[in-house]
């Protein structure tokens, strides 16, 4: 990982991160961010480990440099979407936030025309139907072969959405697991799902949140996510 390379060791204290400082976890990933956002090949820390004080370097590999993630979120605010921006952005993609209700209405028109390359969705309830819009991205994006994600209890509305769903291995959390079953599809119980271009997550904690988007970033970028290549 980038931490190991930079020679970082459990108990390390970073104090600065590409010459800010912060004081506190949220001025860290701000900092962090900000760096990761500006895709650098390389940027300065600052590292206390003990009564020592030196610098280090962080090289982030940026496995999904250049492609674009478009999140589209429901009312119902899912708590890891903080961990999922982080995540892409550091991947090197950049990330747009729409909301499925009313949405910009030329980004969305936008993006059906010229598919990003991930859709993820979230904060939707296990029942909730998509705007004819969102189905329409949905849709071009699944033509194009793009890749398509959802957390939660957004599952099912993806599913929905689908033009063919029926024995696709998905997850979801608790209350999405009827609707699943319901449009046919094969309900796994795994925290993360993939099948094709499809990755679906339990979304229970942010473990697994981290988890499931580095499975999909991961093969954005053309690798192999950790349970596709355990599995080999």
């Amino acid at each position: 990982s980038a931490a190991q390379k930079a020679g970082l060791k459990e108990g390390d204290l970073i104090t600065t991160v590409a010459g800010r400082p912060f004081k506190n976890v949220a001025g860290f990933q701000t900092a962090l961010t900000e760096a990761l956002a500006r895709r650098e090949k390389a940027f300065e820390i600052e590292v206390v480990r003990g009564a020592a004080r030196y610098p280090s370097a962080i090289k982030p590999d940026y496995p999904a440099r250049d492609k674009r993630v478009l999140v589209i979120t429901g009312k119902d605010a899912w708590p890891h979407l903080d961990v999922l921006k982080m995540e892409i952005i550091a991947s090197g993609a950049t990330v747009e936030v729409l909301p499925v209700e009313a949405p910009d209405a030329a980004k969305l028109k936008a993006a059906t025309n010229d598919p990003p390359d991930l859709v993820l969705l979230l904060g939707l309830k296990p029942d909730a139907k998509l705007p004819e819009g969102v189905d329409a991205l949905i849709k071009a994006v699944e033509k194009d072969e793009g890749a398509l994600a959802a957390a939660g209890n957004a599952v099912p509305a993806l599913a929905r959405a689908l033009k063919e769903v029926k024995d696709l291995k998905m997850t979801a959390s608790t209350e999405g697991t009827a609707a699943i079953g319901e449009l046919g599809a094969i309900f796994t119980g795994m925290d993360v799902e993939s099948d094709g271009n499809l990755v679906t997550t339990s979304g229970r904690d942010r473990k697994v949140a981290r988890k499931f988007i580095r499975a999909r970033l991961g093969r954005l970028g053309g690798g192999e996510d950790e349970e596709t290549a355990a599995k080999e």
